[in-house]
């Protein structure tokens, strides 16, 4: 579909998806068009299975030195201390997904919340539907206090504002008009024709024709480039691992420092030597932290 909308006249824009500018879409086409474009909302992020999402928390370095402590204390006879820290090991992992799953639903509940109407013009009348039952080629009303449904080509304006601060970041509202014609090229910005999916209409009342819906509008590039972006780890994420390796190290050490001074300074049985050590490496891990954290 052509991007460029903003460097056309109004009538030129009709003609490219044609329509007309009075009676809109006849229910026909826009069945055709619901067909080939799909819903005007965007794409369910992939969920993963709420076992892949539980067992992600025992990949921390710090979950996997507590469960090796774990393994230990219960082969050296240490089953007290091996069921605490395994309880405690299983308590964070549930509290990290619970929490997570919190976090889900109250995105869900948002995205919900966003959902919008629009106030269209098919068959030569005046109606209003839901947001994501807009096709390109649609004409729509806007007004104050409105949030723009979907990309839209302006084709008539009466003193019109747009807030654009939710995709370009400028806080002032920009004034739109639709005898503006842009050069090829211009930011999302300065396109003083367009109005774009997600944005506030502060003042005024236009009447525009839709370019782009769902996953085709800009918030819909942007919502893409959000899904493949890598997440990164924190730095609390990073400082934890760092303090998890240095623990480590320490209570590798220690033991190690015990079980000679046991072994060949004082003569010790050497099975009483090796269990030594371990109990004090064990000891040296902070099981509580997850749980802190």
């Amino acid at each position: 579909m052509k991007k460029n909308y903003y460097t056309s006249t109004p009538s030129e824009v009709l003609a490219t998806l044609d329509v007309s500018g009075q009676t809109g879409l006849s229910k026909t086409e826009v069945e055709k068009r619901e067909v080939l474009y799909g819903p005007n909302a965007m794409p369910d992020a992939k969920q993963k299975a709420w076992y892949v999402k539980f067992f992600a928390h025992f990949k921390d370095f710090l979950m996997i030195v507590l469960l090796v402590a774990a393994i230990f204390s219960l082969a050296i006879g240490e089953i007290k201390d091996g069921v605490v820290i395994l309880f405690i090991v299983v308590a964070n992992a549930c509290m990290g997904y619970f929490q997570e799953k919190k976090a889900d639903h109250a995105v869900a509940a948002l995205k919900k919340l966003s959902g919008s109407s629009a106030k269209v013009i098919r068959d030569g009348v005046p109606s209003i539907i839901g947001a994501e039952k807009l096709v390109p080629g649609d004409i729509i009303i806007l007004e104050t206090g409105d949030k723009v449904p979907a990309d839209a080509f302006l084709l008539e304006t009466i003193h019109l504002k747009v807030s654009e601060s939710s995709l370009t970041g400028e806080s002032k509202p920009s004034v739109k008009s639709a005898t503006f014609v842009g050069k090829e090229g211009i930011p999302v910005g300065d396109r003083l024709n367009m109005v774009y999916k997600d944005t506030l209409v502060v003042f005024g009342r236009a009447t525009a024709v839709v370019v782009a819906t769902g996953k085709n509008t800009e918030m819909g590039t942007i919502f893409s480039l959000l899904e493949k972006q890598e997440a990164k780890t924190s730095p609390l994420t990073y400082e934890l691992k760092k303090v998890g390796k240095g623990l480590t190290i320490f209570a590798c050490f220690t033991a190690l420092a015990v079980f000679f001074i046991l072994a060949f300074a004082e003569n010790t049985e050497l099975k009483v030597a090796i269990l030594t050590a371990i109990s004090m490496a064990i000891a040296v891990v902070p099981e509580g932290i997850p749980a802190v954290v």
